[in-house]
């Protein structure tokens, strides 16, 4: 069986449904991460820009799994600035809406089944409270 190019998935039947689903799942295994790198090494500016306006929060991921942390500084930063601009107009009461809005924003960095098992049970979170010495 032939594996398929990773550059057909910026076709436009592919490139909503599949290509963020191909990132992730790539940063998700360390043994893929040698064909992720190759396949962002090899994209053109236009594919770049792509990725860049679309999956900022991912990049940053793969950014830190490069060791490149100035570029992962600065794809937080897109991905902090770009969220914002959707946060700003939500009406304050429009909770169903933020609701989502925070949901797509913390399934990026840890996604939604780990979320649950990375949560900290109350007795085992940092106390805020200044302790007396």
């Amino acid at each position: 069986m032939e594996v398929p190019d990773p550059q057909d998935l910026f076709g436009e039947q592919y490139i909503v449904p599949y290509l963020r689903h191909f990132i992730t799942s790539h940063v998700k295994e360390e043994k893929n991460w040698p064909e992720l790198f190759k396949f962002l090494d090899c994209l053109s500016p236009e594919q770049r820009d792509i990725l860049e306006l679309r999956y900022p929060a991912d990049l940053a991921i793969v950014s830190v799994v490069r060791q490149d942390f100035d570029r992962a500084r600065h794809f937080v930063m897109k991905y902090h600035h770009t969220f914002v601009e959707e946060w700003a107009p939500l009406h304050p009461l429009a909770t169903s809406a933020r609701h989502r809005k925070l949901q797509t924003a913390g399934s990026v960095s840890i996604g939604p089944s780990r979320a649950r098992s990375n949560m900290l049970s109350s007795s085992q979170r940092p106390s805020l409270r200044k302790t007396s010495t």
